[in-house]
């Protein structure tokens, strides 16, 4: 292998359970040192975010509330939406499903992000459950995915088969570190209070998972075999017991403690802000029983010696890391199932007894030099028993998956039918929107067909007006035809006025001159005085 070119800013995909985060985080922090130039960044679930912080610090961590293993893209729609947004500020170039179990919000981010570089790890099979529904509902197709699968490293427990993804990435191999976490000393002062608090001395009391029953019930061990182990430490061990567990177990484990009466047990319990709490009060504890948990995996972490009671769901996956650890299991033909138990309460744990988990913590105790993980593999069932169990499981195996094929199938018709129905219902709301713009064209040519109409009555009107004026203008215009014959024959008569006046001043200008010229001869003549007749 060669070294390959580190991303700009890498995603990496991890909303898994706590056990799973403190088992991814050694290998992340090879990648971190793999990668001290590129942007590195892990999408987990929003409950682990202060333990996350702790594992790996320099690592951006982004969380979510959603868990894809549980929670569909239906119901998960308005957080999808608020996570693809953090997505798409961070611009990843490369992202990375990097759970070794698919889900579908791998796909979702994929989906978000098509110009990145995508892989997958382990498989990049779809989601078994949800494929079908976020690539129809998110449009992501299958070619959608991711273009490389990065193998698991060789073994059998995930925090080694995780190497396999750094060593893919990095283009080389690197060494494996088991998962490890450093507790700040102000946390242990915190947790010594808490302990001693509790009536309990640090480092004298055992810590007991007796609960664990957040993510899959069935793998819990009886609470009436924990509280007969509980008595058995206090009576014959001299070593009291700390009930640990999340809020949410506090009158699960108080009822326990009650019937371990006598124990003097102790319940400490907490939410998903105290799991750096839980780490130092781990820490402090002589060493860890219980069911497989992500307390186990963080009491190995500190470590712890453990002793832990297995089914057979994910076996051997989750075997703990711890350099003192016993892992107590029953196997049955029926390991592997993932929990999908076929017989509806894990045969595979109830099958471990009381006496083998008192054997496995005497050895802890009794031998301090007992080094690495040991399994213990009881055979308390009678064969008959195993092979009847192992005809059963393998029925229900090829029954759960033709039910897959049977509910993926129906998934693929519903989400057909329901794009046959939107795309009715498109076509029905355009021919709505159709139907509506002819309404509203028929209700424009009402109007302009009054409006025409109201233009028509008043053109007749304004006719009306016109010709009742026209009619006006014509006996305006025969009055004016009347006064200009009427002027014209007054002209005519002025006219022989004038001419008349004109004649009878040459003649009046005549006569004066024949005035003037008598006068003148008259006066030339001598006219005697008369003569007095008398």
């Amino acid at each position: 292998m060669t070294d390959k070119a580190p991303p700009r800013a890498a995603l990496l995909l991890r909303p898994d359970t706590m056990g799973d985060l403190v088992l991814f985080s050694p290998a992340l922090r090879r990648l971190r040192e793999g990668w001290p130039g590129t942007r590195l960044a892990v999408v987990i679930r929003g409950p682990y975010l202060d333990l996350a912080r702790l594992l790996a610090p320099e690592v951006s961590w982004i969380p979510t509330e959603i868990d894809p293993f549980a929670t569909g893209p239906r119901e998960a729609e308005t957080e999808l939406n608020s996570l693809l947004g953090a997505v798409r500020d961070f611009s990843p170039d490369l992202v990375v499903a990097a759970c070794l179990r698919r889900h579908w919000l791998d796909t979702a981010v994929a989906a978000a992000e098509p110009a990145a570089r995508r892989v997958a790890f382990g498989s990049s099979e779809e989601d078994p459950f949800f494929g079908v529904q976020v690539r129809h509902r998110l449009g992501a197709s299958r070619e959608a995915g991711f273009w490389e699968t990065a193998p698991a490293a060789a073994g059998e427990q995930d925090w080694r088969r995780n190497f396999g993804l750094v060593d893919y990435l990095l283009g080389r191999t690197v060494e494996p570190v088991e998962p490890s976490l450093g507790v700040a000393p102000e946390l242990l002062d915190r947790a010594d209070g808490i302990i001693r608090k509790l009536g309990l001395e640090p480092g004298s009391f055992v810590a007991c998972a007796a609960a664990g029953f957040a993510n899959v019930r069935i793998k819990t061990w009886q609470a009436e075999r924990y509280a007969g182990i509980v008595q058995w430490l206090r009576r014959d061990r001299g070593v009291r017991t700390l009930l640990i567990g999340q809020d949410d177990e506090q009158d699960y484990l108080e009822a326990l403690r009650n019937s371990a009466d006598g124990a003097q047990a102790a319940v400490w319990t907490g939410g998903a802000g105290d799991l750096p709490l839980l780490s130092a009060i781990l820490c402090r504890s002589a060493f860890f029983v219980g069911n497989d948990t992500g307390a186990m995996h963080l009491a190995s972490a500190v470590g712890r010696p453990v002793v832990a009671v297995f089914g057979g769901g994910t076996w051997p996956r989750f075997q703990p890391a711890a350099r003192r650890a016993i892992s107590l299991l029953h196997p049955l033909p029926c390991f592997g199932c993932g929990w999908d138990c076929p017989f509806g309460d894990a045969p595979c744990v109830l099958a471990v007894d009381s006496e083998d988990v008192q054997k496995a913590i005497s050895d802890i105790l009794d031998r301090p030099g007992l080094e690495g993980g040991e399994i213990r593999a009881m055979r308390n069932l009678p064969e008959p028993v195993i092979d009847f169990m192992g005809k059963t499981a393998a029925l229900a195996r090829r029954r759960a998956k033709a039910h897959l094929a049977r509910e993926q199938k129906l998934e693929e018709i519903a989400f057909l039918a329901g794009e046959k129905d939107g795309e009715i219902k498109a076509l029905k709301a355009a021919a709505d929107e159709k139907d509506a713009e002819i309404l509203e064209k028929d209700a424009e040519n009402v109007s302009l067909k009054r409006a025409t109409d109201e233009k028509d009555a008043e053109i007749v009107s304004l006719k009306r007006a016109t010709d009742e004026r026209d009619a006006e203008i014509e006996a305006k215009d025969a009055e004016i035809q009347k006064k200009h014959a009427e002027i014209a024959a007054l002209a005519r008569a002025c006219e022989e006025r004038l001419q008349l006046i004109i004649r009878m001043d040459a003649d009046l200008k005549r006569y004066v001159q024949e005035v003037a010229r008598l006068q003148a001869e008259v006066s030339k003549m001598t006219i005697d005085p008369p003569r007095n007749l008398n």
